[in-house]
């Protein structure tokens, strides 16, 4: 069986403004435990961390195969003149949906990986198009920030996107998520074979010390 280092881990987001930390946190993780990995930021408009994290590659948006050449001039101009809040209020209001990204940039190439993460449900119909179409043995996890109905005022957007989850959530080889009731959730309303893994975004608080020997210091 091969080791972490002969591993190379893909990750795919499509992000609002700027990269998700989440997704930064577990691209440093992954590689610090010896994986090749690299994230693809799908989003030409999307801002890039200023240090990325370390042995982590970070993949520069492709542009998509039908999009023209003024819509991509148009994109990269607008990304050099408009603030981090106008950026993403235009891709929050005009984003295209999953199965749009999916056909976008279905035609890429990303020969070699083993681990293919969808970060997110926008990208995860690109990402399954992407597995049934590499060779090899090579697995898809779908890491759920959220649950699609979450949030989502219009009921038509709530019942497109909880399609697209439920079209696609059981062509991952394993789903995780940021807690256990939507892990829960996830498992009972797709009937998923395992309880999807939670990683939490951030460490449970173990209140404060009672050795006060570090407030001393201070």
């Amino acid at each position: 069986r091969a080791g972490p280092g002969s591993r190379k881990v893909l990750m795919l987001a499509y992000d609002t403004a700027q990269m998700d930390r989440r997704v930064l946190q577990e691209a440093s993780t992954l590689a610090k435990a010896g994986y090749d990995t690299a994230i693809c930021e799908l989003n030409p408009l999307a801002e890039y961390p200023a240090a990325a994290p370390e042995n982590v590659r970070i993949l520069k948006p492709p542009p998509a195969p039908n999009m023209s050449g003024a819509v991509r001039i148009a994109k990269k101009a607008l990304g050099r003149i408009l603030s981090a809040r106008q950026k993403q209020y235009l891709v929050a209001r005009f984003s295209p949906p999953a199965d749009r990204i999916a056909s976008a940039f279905g035609g890429l190439e990303f020969p070699g990986w083993d681990v293919l993460f969808a970060h997110d449900l926008s990208v995860l119909p690109l990402a399954v198009r992407l597995a049934l179409r590499a060779t090899g043995r090579g697995k898809l996890v779908f890491d759920a920030h959220e649950i699609a109905d979450e949030g989502i005022e219009s009921l038509k957007a709530r019942a497109y996107w909880t399609g697209i989850e439920r079209r696609f959530i059981g062509a991952a080889d394993a789903v995780m998520t940021v807690s256990k009731p939507i892990a829960l959730a996830f498992a009972e309303k797709y009937a998923l074979p395992r309880l999807p893994s939670v990683i939490l975004n951030s460490c449970p608080y173990a209140g404060p010390a009672s050795d006060r020997s570090l407030l001393r210091k201070l």
